[in-house]
């Protein structure tokens, strides 16, 4: 079952029950000061029964998705969208929906994707509130994390059921409503990086290693059995890493050696993944650099008003451009956004973004993550959308960025307190393998 046509399935249950069909056999429409045939009367509001339906696209600010009773029988489905004034511009039919196993939704209060959040009523001065998400294996709603916050302390839990662990554990600031100050922050703790569950979630048997020379040739492929026959065979057993990076929930993402005299560097990244009985899945992918590339740091975008290293803004691009910016209650940048009027279709101006970019802080200050995004109509697709997050003291460590045949990652390595890094890992994943560079800054 797709996730479009599960997603219309449980707003179907949630809007009418037993189903539509029920609706229609039990609501009659007077018009003219007669009374039409039950057949007419479910006829005529078929044609006017729709539903709205979220969805998490970006750049969809001007168009509306419906959902909607559709077809001669007049018991079937269909997604309806439109553009902003109201023309409709696709209908994709869904078919006879009610006759699916219904699947029990818990009462929540805000949904977001395929995940749903409930908000629990206080006990003994203890708020909670749950997030389910859908296991498509088991074809039912399951318990994923929970948020506990005691009022009287502000103490604050985020707890994982998948990897039972504590996401969050300690005293928060609260505002005037009892919510954490700085919500954004737990929020996302809270809703981001959902492991979806699937059948065929399979660690690799072997690890692929691409070795790659300074000026990104490559220059064999190899496969091991072992992460300890991968770092064997470069002269790296029982070696100390120079680097290891751990991803939001601690788990290794990558860990990099670097021999000194040769200048090779050699890396393993890792893969997590759960199956719906949620079983743990681990799979490695292996890379060495014979070189590494001399450049000089740029500050890691620091001026995040434009998108190309010329300044264009893309101002040029539309009719009365105009900026958004926000900032927090100590002068940090919040949010920005840059906006104007274009014609994609003759004879129809709709308001498009050309750059959004939030930032998301920790409660000391300073800057825990950034989402950017450009528009790619406008500037290009590669790094249209990238997410930067960054340690204790601010500085970049780790960023990841759609490409057209995948995604990039820049790994970003410091020496004690420096403010700029020694070394940067980029890393271009394709269907091919990983397309591995490693730049020293001067």
């Amino acid at each position: 079952m797709s996730a479009l046509v599960l997603f219309v399935l449980l707003l179907c249950q949630q809007l009418t029950g037993c189903g539509a069909q029920h609706a229609l056999e039990t609501h009659m429409l007077i018009t003219g000061g007669k009374m039409p045939s039950v057949w007419e009367g479910r006829r005529q509001l078929a044609k006017s029964w729709e539903r709205p339906v979220d969805f998490s696209f970006r750049e969809t600010e001007p168009y509306t998705l419906m959902l909607a009773l559709g077809g001669e029988s007049l018991d079937e489905y269909e997604l309806r969208l439109y553009r902003a004034d109201g023309q409709l511009l696709q209908r994709i039919p869904c078919g006879k929906l009610a006759s699916e196993r219904p699947i029990e939704v818990p009462r929540y209060a805000e949904s977001r994707g395929m995940a749903v959040l409930t908000d629990a009523e206080e006990d003994a001065g203890c708020r909670t509130r749950e997030l389910y998400c859908f296991n498509y294996g088991r074809e039912r709603m399951e318990l994923r994390r929970s948020w506990r916050l005691r009022e009287d302390t502000g103490f604050l839990e985020i707890w994982d059921y998948l990897e039972n662990r504590s996401l969050y554990s300690g005293a928060v600031l609260l505002d005037e409503a009892g919510e954490p100050a700085n919500r954004e922050y737990y929020d996302m703790l809270l809703w981001e990086d959902l492991y979806a569950l699937w059948e065929d979630t399979e660690a690799e048997s072997t690890i692929l290693t691409g070795v790659w020379d300074s000026d990104g040739q490559l220059l064999s492929e190899e496969e091991y059995e072992s992460r300890e026959a991968l770092l064997a065979a470069h002269g790296f057993a029982g070696s100390t890493p120079l680097y290891e990076y751990r991803d939001g929930h601690q788990k290794l993402q990558l860990e990099l050696y670097r021999n000194e005299d040769t200048g090779e560097c050699c890396g393993i990244v890792y893969s997590y993944g759960f199956n719906s009985e949620w079983e743990e899945h681990v799979s490695m992918s292996g890379f060495c650099v014979r070189g590494v590339l001399a450049r000089e740091w740029d500050g890691g975008w620091q001026d995040y008003s434009v998108v190309e290293e010329s300044g264009y803004n893309g101002a040029d691009s539309v009719e009365h451009y105009e900026e958004i910016i926000e900032y927090t209650s100590d002068g940090k940048p919040d949010y920005y956004k840059s906006q104007g009027l274009i014609a994609w279709e003759e004879g129809y101006e709709e308001l498009t973004t050309l750059l959004k970019i939030n930032h998301i802080y920790r409660d000391d200050g300073t800057l825990f993550y950034r989402e950017y995004h450009h528009n790619p109509r406008i500037f290009y697709t590669t790094l249209s959308n990238l997410d930067s997050f960054f340690d204790e003291s601010g500085r970049v460590v780790y960023e990841s960025g759609y490409i057209t045949h995948g995604r990039l990652e820049r790994y970003y390595i410091y020496e004690d307190d420096g403010d700029k890094p020694v070394y940067g890992i980029f890393l271009d994943y394709n269907p091919e393998g990983i397309f591995a560079e490693a730049v020293r800054y001067n």
